[in-house]
């Protein structure tokens, strides 16, 4: 259930029951987090590119738990970032809250059925895998519109904490930008301090090679009309800052082409970003409406079937290229020495 939720955390609202509003998921936030990453996940399948994605992607997918992103309304995750001299391969500490509306006697099936025993902590049944680290995700069944996955430590202090009483008045910068982030597009990330997005998350959508220079990264998505992308990252210098944006730019025309994708599913999407610099931040934005989506997305979904249809398979080409065999002789008997000539009889062997 984490690889299924985590991969496919986008969207948030702070003006429709945001996970930082008030009586919502704000109160499941890690203690001291550097990191945020908020999604609602009801409005992203109901726009272009979800329903593209639904068909394309998730309906594909074997992971234990997928069944339930259906059920899905709002993810926020949040993370304090790495410990002071933690390793190149350790993870940090990670919180998920899912809210929606789901059917505890399936989801309790399918973490028995994936080895996880449950235990009983504060009146809570937590599901923690068998024989697994202390680090490894544990899932917590508030009730039937909240779940929490993450370390057993994050997801314990976290229960604790979110039985006292909430001051809402308490938003330092850093919850205030999130709230911004939130009220502004369907889906956001937000890493506060320096290195807060090495080895996380959010290493992903930027890459750990740009991760160390970081001294700050937003991301916003937003589908409520065709799609709106920013990306802004704060690097130490205006030279850094220029040198950001060619590496990008420079990327970006490499994954344009279909030689240079990954994935060709969003060749046609990669030349429509932008790359910016001012002072010591690089931006990265792509605007485009529902029609030109669309138009993208089919193209390139048009262009996978032609291509399969093109390429014979393994079968078809056996039968391509083998020649067909002759038919098999007729066997006769002959008869010589009539008086009108030789006469042939069928013989069945």
């Amino acid at each position: 259930m984490l690889s299924a939720v985590a991969g496919f955390v986008v969207g948030s609202s702070l003006a429709r029951s945001s996970p930082l509003a008030e009586n919502s998921l704000r109160r499941y936030v890690h203690p001291n987090s550097k990191a945020l990453v908020g999604a609602q996940w009801s409005k992203i399948q109901k726009s272009e590119l979800g329903r593209w994605l639904q068909r394309r992607w998730i309906n594909n997918l074997d992971i234990p738990g997928t069944e339930f992103l259906k059920d899905v309304d709002e993810v926020l995750i949040s993370s304090p970032g790495l410990k002071d001299g933690a390793g190149e391969d350790e993870d940090p500490a990670l919180l998920i809250a899912i809210h929606g509306s789901f059917n505890l006697t399936r989801v309790r099936l399918v973490l028995a059925r994936q080895g996880a025993r449950m235990q009983n902590f504060d009146g809570i049944p937590v599901y923690r895998l068998k024989g697994k680290t202390e680090s490894d995700p544990a899932f917590a069944l508030l009730n039937s519109q909240t779940i929490l996955v993450g370390d057993p430590q994050s997801l314990f202090s976290t229960i604790e904490r979110s039985k006292l009483v909430q001051n809402t008045d308490e938003s330092g910068p850093f919850t205030a930008r999130a709230q911004a982030m939130a009220a502004r597009y369907d889906c956001w990330a937000l890493a506060g301090e320096n290195g807060s997005i090495h080895n996380f998350l959010l290493s992903a959508l930027v890459g750990k090679a740009l991760s160390p220079e970081s001294q700050g990264f937003e991301a916003g998505i937003s589908v409520r009309d065709g799609l709106l992308v920013d990306v802004i990252m704060k690097v130490p210098s205006e030279r850094a800052a220029k040198l950001l944006q060619n590496n990008l730019a420079r990327l970006i025309r490499i994954a344009g082409t279909p030689m240079g994708a990954k994935n060709n599913d969003f060749v046609n999407l990669i030349p429509k970003f932008r790359v910016r610099s001012d002072k010591e931040s690089v931006s990265l934005s792509l605007r485009m409406s529902d029609s030109e989506i669309a138009a993208a997305l089919h193209a390139n979904s048009d262009r996978f079937v032609a291509q399969t249809a093109a390429v014979p398979g393994e079968a078809e080409r056996r039968t391509a290229t083998l020649p067909r065999s002759a038919p098999p002789a007729k066997s006769v008997i002959r008869i010589e020495g009539l008086d009108e000539g030789p006469r042939e009889l069928p013989f069945k062997p």
